[in-house]
């Protein structure tokens, strides 16, 4: 449609249903894309995930998610049948809806810096994840929610990423190990959450990570005694959130935690032993 031919940034927050994403495939100069999907009171197919997006070569940020709290399916079609390597340019791109089914693509822009996606029905064997170390090198932030693990991973993550979120709503829930992560191997990493995906105990790497200071392992099949790992030498660590568990206890664990301001361990029914008594005088700590 020649009315889009020269735009370079295209943002709607509204309902869409009835637009149709393709016609955008002909703005050769778009380095901006941003759409929301409401809820509607009508009912509409899911959108279609088109896959002539490749053709927008100058396109940095690709948004196509469903509104905070919406219900909507939102996006729909296979993930894989758009060729993401071809978007050059591509630096930031959150992908979310129901209706997206397929593969988890093993090749995705070298230039590409922020990923999140959201889909029920795309599957994945994470150990085939090695596009994430060894061709998006820039990758700061990596986000998967909900996909259906296949397999579990192993060396598979950029060196460089600052945050990384894996979690599932339980399509295989509590198949991967710690360890599998070698999170020895992220030094800056800053933010760290895996929900529904752990099992056995924690790992000693998780104490290397000098830089993070949020972690969340909560909603996982975790136990053990939480003084496997030196705490203390976490010197970034602010909020811990081991909730939903099944730890046993506490041992020394905390014990020289300066740093900890909050630590979340409820709903770990076989937990014994005494809240760690050091982050109860310390003077930055302020919930459990």
């Amino acid at each position: 449609m020649a009315g889009y031919t020269n735009m370079t940034r295209f943002t709607a927050t509204s309902n869409l249903w009835n637009f149709n994403i393709a016609e955008l495939c002909n703005s050769p100069k778009l380095n901006y894309l941003s759409m929301t999907f409401q809820n509607s009171t009508t009912s509409y197919a899911p959108v279609a995930l088109p896959t002539c997006l490749s053709n927008l070569q100058l396109l940095a940020t690709l948004i196509l998610t469903p509104a905070p709290g919406a219900s909507t399916i939102g996006l729909a079609g296979p993930i894989d049948a758009v060729n993401w390597t071809a978007m050059s340019s591509l630096q930031s791109l959150q992908l979310s809806g129901s209706g997206l089914s397929g593969n988890l693509p093993l090749s995705w822009p070298a230039s590409l810096t922020s990923l999140l996606i959201s889909a029920m029905n795309v599957t994945s064997s994470l150990t085939s994840m090695n596009w994430t170390r060894t061709s998006i090198t820039l990758l700061r932030m990596l986000n998967i929610v909900n996909l259906q693990f296949g397999s579990t991973p192993s060396n598979v993550i950029p060196a460089n990423v600052i945050t990384l979120a894996i979690t599932t709503s339980g399509m295989t829930p509590y198949i991967i190990p710690l360890s599998i992560f070698q999170l020895g191997s992220f030094p800056r990493l800053q933010s760290l959450m895996l929900q529904g995906i752990l099992t056995g105990s924690l790992s000693a790497d998780l104490s290397t990570l000098t830089s993070l200071s949020s972690l969340d392992l909560s909603y996982n099949n975790l136990g053990g005694s939480l003084d496997v790992i030196s705490w203390s030498n976490m010197t970034s660590l602010a909020y811990v959130i081991l909730q939903y568990n099944n730890f046993t206890s506490f041992g020394s664990a905390f014990s020289n935690s300066s740093t900890v301001q909050q630590l979340y361990v409820n709903s770990n029914p076989n937990l014994a032993g005494t809240f760690p008594p050091y982050l109860l005088q310390s003077s930055t700590f302020n919930q459990m």
